[in-house]
């Protein structure tokens, strides 16, 4: 008996995944809330020397985000090659392919972004969650979720602040999102 192969055929290599320290489920803490007219419209991850995310191949990141209310607008996700805390945000070194809508089709939950594939994610990178809002306000916005914890983290959720007199990069470096990285 013969078989006829495919020398064409070509096993696509496993999917790998990074999660974050505070990928849990029972994590519900929200972060500041994001919205139209509030000086935080841009949250996300700072990586930290020691992170397991360093060296990771960014194919899709995945957020765990809320709404409240009804806000209106898309969000995407961003790498930035560098975030130094009290500083403004480098250049954008990819946006991902899609955005989400806040008001069509909505749940709280894991929203999932996609990359390139060809970005090695490494130290002072951050993934950031980015709001293009169209009609928001103090009860109508979306937070991410986050979790405290300690000591020595290797990702820290940061928050981007365009306030009339500065514009940072600043947060808390006891907080993590709950996020997760594929290659």
């Amino acid at each position: 008996m013969s078989y006829l192969t495919n020398s064409y055929m070509v096993k696509a290599p496993p999917q790998v995944c990074q999660t974050s320290a505070s990928w849990d489920e029972s994590s519900t803490w929200a972060m500041s809330a994001m919205y139209d007219g509030n000086n935080r419209i841009i949250q996300g991850a700072i990586i930290l020397t020691g992170s397991n995310f360093i060296g990771q191949n960014l194919k899709t990141a995945t957020f765990y985000i809320q709404k409240t209310g009804t806000p209106e607008g898309t969000i995407s996700c961003r790498l930035y090659p560098t975030a130094v805390i009290n500083s403004g945000l480098a250049t954008v070194t990819e946006t991902a392919s899609n955005t989400v809508s806040i008001q069509t089709g909505w749940s709280d939950g894991d929203h999932e972004f996609t990359f390139s594939g060809d970005n090695d994610i490494a130290v002072n990178n951050a993934l950031v969650i980015v709001g293009t809002f169209t009609s928001s306000g103090a009860s109508d916005y979306i937070n991410l979720v986050r979790q405290n914890y300690s000591p020595n983290p290797t990702e820290a959720m940061r928050q981007y602040q365009r306030e009339t007199t500065i514009a940072q990069w600043e947060g808390q470096a006891n907080m993590n999102p709950r996020f997760k990285v594929c290659n």
